[in-house]
This record gives C-alpha cells, sequence and structure tokens, in this order.
C-alpha cells in the first residue's frame, strides 16, 4: 500500500515537472492588465519597458467598458499558450506591441 502512495505521488510530481514552467509570480493569474502583460513579456521572452506601456495602455482600452477591466477575458489570455497568445497580440507578422508597422 506505501509502494502505490509513493508511486502514486511520483506521477503526480512528473505530471506537474512537465507542465511549461512559468515565473513564480504568473503561477495565480490574476484579472489585471499588469499580469497579462507579465505573461506577454514572459511569452516574448525579455521585457521591454516601452513594450510594457503600450501592452497597459491597449490592455486598459481595449479590455474595459466604463472603467470596468473584463477580468474573464484577461485570464482567458493569461491561459493561453504562448505561440498562440504571441499571435493573437502581434498577429501572424510577429510584430511586437508599439513597434511601427510597414
Amino acid at each position: 500500500m506505501r509502494a502505490l502512495s509513493v508511486l502514486c505521488c511520483l506521477s503526480l510530481l512528473a505530471i506537474a515537472c512537465s507542465r511549461q514552467a512559468r515565473p513564480t509570480r504568473l503561477r495565480t493569474q490574476y484579472a489585471s492588465c499588469e499580469a497579462t502583460c507579465d505573461y506577454y513579456d514572459y511569452c516574448r521572452g525579455d521585457h521591454d519597458a516601452e513594450r510594457n506601456q503600450v501592452c497597459l495602455s491597449d490592455c486598459r482600452s481595449i479590455f474595459s467598458e466604463d472603467g470596468e477591466l473584463d477580468g474573464d477575458a484577461l485570464l482567458s489570455l493569461q491561459q493561453l499558450e504562448c505561440s498562440v497568445l504571441l499571435s493573437f497580440i502581434e498577429g501572424d507578422q510577429r510584430r511586437p506591441l508599439g513597434s511601427s508597422k510597414l
């Protein structure tokens, strides 16, 4: 019986470790533009202060109505795979936020 318990624990650990790791601060999702833009930075693999400000500004104008943020939409964005999130935000041409569109 003890061996079965250990095997179950090891299986759960293996499943947890196989999932894509995110920075500790992103493990808990928040219905905020800050958390969503942090996740965008994480997916891009870098942080750019100017791009982050564009992200925050765009987020607040797109995902709010009458001053209320659409928390469900923001949480949904944070649950997307990075490749899907980047395609959604940057489009097929992968133009980062704030870059000039040619």
